[in-house]
């Protein structure tokens, strides 16, 4: 990837949330959370920043959040549209990261991994 170049990112979240604590925040911001820091994980590996742009289509729910949450992501290359990494990101009810999971390449697509 070149210099400052964007990423592309889909995502889709799985099963359905239901309401939680007061306190938990809701699955956009997990979302959110899960894309920032696959940025970030993105951008460090590569030695540069990127940019994220996530697809229209992308639908999340905004519940509460439950105790772990599963986003299931599918990055793609701006220019070619080929999917680059696929991962699934687990956050807890407050929309904190625990764990960003690389899947192999002969992994489902995202929309295939959230079902």
């Amino acid at each position: 990837m070149k210099h400052g170049k964007s990423l592309f990112a889909i995502g889709a979240l799985a099963a359905c949330l239901s309401p939680t604590a007061a306190f938990a925040a809701t699955g956009e911001d997990g979302f959110e959370a899960c894309v920032s820091a696959l940025v970030q994980d993105l951008s460090d590996a590569q030695g540069f920043p990127l940019q994220a742009t996530i697809s229209e289509d992308t639908a999340v729910a905004n519940n509460r959040l439950k105790r772990r949450n599963r986003f299931y992501l599918d990055v793609r290359d701006p220019a070619s549209r080929e999917i680059v990494a696929k991962i699934d990101c687990i956050v807890n009810k407050q929309a904190e990261v625990v764990e960003l999971l690389r899947l192999p390449e002969d992994a489902p697509v995202a929309e295939v991994r959230s079902l």
